[in-house]
């Protein structure tokens, strides 16, 4: 039945065309008749627009404000029975429609903007209940998706900051949760304050934060054995850098017992004590420091040696050319050398027992090496000759050596120093002691 009336049309469109007239007003006459409302537009629009017939453009926009007004009503009914991705299509098309015929002042676009208002709102909260109900059911990965469609549909919407938070805390909380309930102490801590830095009123979050940390909790002190064979300064600096590399791990459940004068007293009785030292101090250090563990460290070798500075002549021009003056300057190489090793124990005070220890080798060398030249050092090249006064087949200009020269004409005449390899050992040894307590304080 369709196919025929299709076909009646064409057959009428083509009479029409053949007897002359306007054949694009008779078009829109047959599509309105036949329910095609956007064909008829479009050819009441040719009619007014080729032929000027007032005509066409009174029944244009009739059409056309009938056809939106429909569109609306479908838009709403959409909207209602919750077809949203209808709704929204439908919008798009109007609002393109409204945009073409804008010069026939329809004024729809107000009503456009008021349905894509009121479709935003029912859509947005939609994707809230569902996001909601999917962080409450743990389907985590369904809920990012409706966040991220909700933040897409409405950056704004008033409750989604507070459905982010929950997307956070709950997770968390509830792996807290599992992990106090096998006893994993440590690990039901971090996720218990990943919920409190969010929220710290959030259940009882603080609550078995506060008591996990109570269970995984140790207390440390730090003693260096002294040795008349080392610098003052680099036993001080070292003491200090482990003892800030513990505050520098931020870690909750260890608490540094840090007391300098019985650090200083420890260190004495610790002078000229044998390898079994750790354990003869373990009971002093816990009566007097009131730690549970004591980290003693001790150098157990410590050399640092330079080689003699030596100099030697170099030959060169003042120019890129043999035919340049012909120079000389100084190239000095010399070699500094450390080499040390520091061990360390960790002790139980109660008992003496070592639940650690390492021992840190460090072996460093540094080459200094730098050239000197009394004159302008910018013109200076690197070569070769025989004489100064004669030339010869021996002379040579170096050109591509330049740059290296260059280089040694403004490197420093000192090397990294005795006080530079302390620095570097210093951070190693602090270094290895906080990872050693990163690793005890996790297995415990």
């Amino acid at each position: 039945m369709k196919a025929r009336s299709i076909g009646y049309i064409i057959v009428v469109l083509f009479l029409i065309s053949c007897s002359g007239g306007d054949a694009f007003f008779s078009d829109a006459n047959i599509y309105e008749e036949n329910n095609m409302p956007l064909e008829a537009i479009k050819s009441y629009e040719l009619s007014f627009k080729q032929n000027d017939n007032v005509q066409a453009h009174v029944a244009l926009k009739n059409l056309a404000q009938r056809y939106t007004e429909s569109e609306l009503a479908a838009v709403r009914m959409a909207i209602q029975g919750g077809n949203y991705q209808e709704a929204e299509q439908r919008i798009t098309q109007l609002d393109r429609f409204e945009r073409e015929y804008q010069w026939l002042n329809l004024g729809i676009a107000p009503k456009i903007s008021q349905v894509q208002s009121d479709l935003d709102k029912v859509w947005a909260s939609q994707l809230y209940d569902k996001a909601y109900k999917a962080v409450i059911e743990e389907q985590y990965d369904d809920a990012d998706i409706y966040i991220f469609q909700l933040e897409r549909k409405d950056a704004n919407y008033p409750e989604l900051s507070y459905l982010k938070l929950l997307r956070e805390l709950i997770p968390n909380y509830n792996k807290g949760e599992k992990a106090f309930e096998l006893k994993l102490y440590r690990e039901a801590m971090n996720y218990y304050a990943q919920v409190i830095a969010l929220d710290v009123d959030y259940k009882n979050a603080l609550e078995r934060f506060n008591y996990c940390l109570s269970q995984v909790r140790f207390s440390l002190s730090v003693v260096l054995k002294s040795n008349d064979a080392i610098p003052d300064p680099l036993e001080r600096a070292i003491s200090a850098e482990i003892k800030q590399a513990i505050i520098g791990l931020n870690d909750k459940s260890i608490q540094l017992v840090d007391r300098e004068n019985i650090d200083d007293l420890l260190a004495e009785q610790l002078l000229g004590m044998g390898a079994g030292f750790q354990e003869d101090l373990s009971g002093q250090a816990g009566e007097l420091m009131g730690a549970q563990y004591v980290i003693i460290g001790e150098f157990v070798n410590y050399k640092v040696k330079s080689s003699p500075e030596r100099r030697y002549e170099r030959k060169g021009y003042l120019g890129p050319s043999t035919n340049d003056q012909k120079m000389v300057y100084y190239y000095y190489e010399r070699e500094d050398h450390m080499e040390a090793s520091f061990r360390f124990v960790m002790v139980e005070t109660a008992t003496g027992k070592v639940v650690s220890a390492d021992n840190i080798p460090f072996v460093q060398s540094d080459k200094i090496a730098y050239a000197r030249f009394n004159g302008n050092a910018q013109r200076l090249y690197p070569g070769n000759w025989r004489t100064k006064l004669l030339g010869s087949r021996m002379d040579e200009v170096y050109r591509d050596q330049k740059p290296a020269l260059d280089v040694l004409l403004s490197s420093h005449t000192t090397g990294s120093s005795e006080v530079g390899f302390q620095e570097t050992f210093t951070e190693l040894i602090a270094s290895r002691i906080s990872e050693m307590i990163t690793e005890f304080a996790e297995e415990r």
